[in-house]
C-alpha cells in the first residue's frame, strides 16, 4: 500500500446522496481516525477503491451536504414535474401586439384516454396592460376532424388593480386555469387554437401566451 502522503484526495460528490439518505455503501468509513487523521479532517467521509493495484482514498466534506441535499431535492422535483406534463408550449407575440390575425396553434398527441388532465393558459404581459381581463376565442380540433369553439375570459388583475400573477421588471406572468379534470375521448392529434377576442384589433402589451397540460393523479372511473 502506498504511503498516505502519495494518496490521491478527490471530492466524491456522487456518493453524497447515499450518505444523505443513510444508504452508505460498503467501503465508507469515518475519516479522522488512526493513521489517516493527518490526511483527512475529522468530519469527512471516505471511500476506498482499488485502481490498478493502487489504493485511492476519495473524500468529501460534511460542509457540502446541505447544498447537495438542496440540489437533489430540486432535481427530483424537476424530474417529477416533467413526467407529469403532457404538453407545454410558449408562443411569443410579435412586437408585443396581439392582432386578430395572430392565431396561436398548439398541437399535441394523446395516447391515454382514461387519464384526467388540468389545462392552463399562461399569459406574460406588460404591467401597464390597461384591461382587468382578456377575452379569447378557443377552438379545439379533434383527431376525427371535428372542431368546437367557445369564448372565454381570463382575469389578469383583481378589482383593486393588483396582478393575479407575479410581476417583475415591468412584466407580469399569470397562470390561469382553462379546465380541470379534462379528458380526451379519442387517441391522436389535437389542435387548440387561441385568438384574442377583444374589441380592438391590435392588443398591445401581451408578450407571450402558453398552453400547459398536466396529468392529474386521477383517471376516469376511479
Amino acid at each position: 500500500m502506498p504511503a498516505l502522503a502519495a494518496v490521491e484526495r478527490q471530492v466524491y460528490s456522487v456518493s453524497l446522496f447515499a450518505f444523505a439518505t443513510g444508504l452508505l455503501p460498503s467501503g465508507f468509513w469515518k475519516c479522522g481516525g488512526g493513521s489517516r487523521a493527518a490526511q483527512y479532517p475529522s468530519g469527512d467521509y471516505c471511500l476506498l477503491r482499488k485502481t490498478g493495484g493502487v489504493v485511492l482514498f476519495k473524500s468529501f466534506s460534511m460542509n457540502m451536504l446541505p447544498r447537495f441535499i438542496l440540489l437533489v431535492f430540486i432535481a427530483l422535483n424537476i424530474v417529477s414535474c416533467e413526467q407529469n406534463i403532457l404538453f407545454s408550449e410558449k408562443k411569443e407575440i410579435p412586437r408585443g401586439v396581439w392582432t386578430y390575425r395572430d392565431t396561436l396553434d398548439f398541437r399535441f398527441t394523446v395516447t391515454d384516454t382514461a387519464q384526467l388532465y388540468d389545462m392552463y393558459v399562461d399569459f406574460e404581459h406588460a404591467d401597464t396592460f390597461p384591461n382587468q381581463n382578456i377575452y379569447l376565442k378557443l377552438y379545439t380540433r379533434f383527431p376525427d376532424g371535428k372542431r368546437l369553439s367557445r369564448a372565454r375570459s381570463f382575469d389578469l388583475f383583481d378589482a383593486q388593480g393588483e396582478s393575479d400573477g407575479e410581476c417583475s421588471g415591468g412584466r407580469c406572468r399569470v397562470h390561469s386555469l382553462l379546465q380541470n379534470n379534462a379528458y380526451f375521448n379519442r387517441p391522436g392529434e389535437y389542435v387548440i387554437t387561441l385568438e384574442q377576442f377583444m374589441r380592438r384589433d391590435s392588443l398591445a402589451g401581451v408578450k407571450s401566451v402558453s398552453l400547459v397540460i398536466e396529468k392529474t393523479k386521477q383517471t376516469r372511473g376511479k
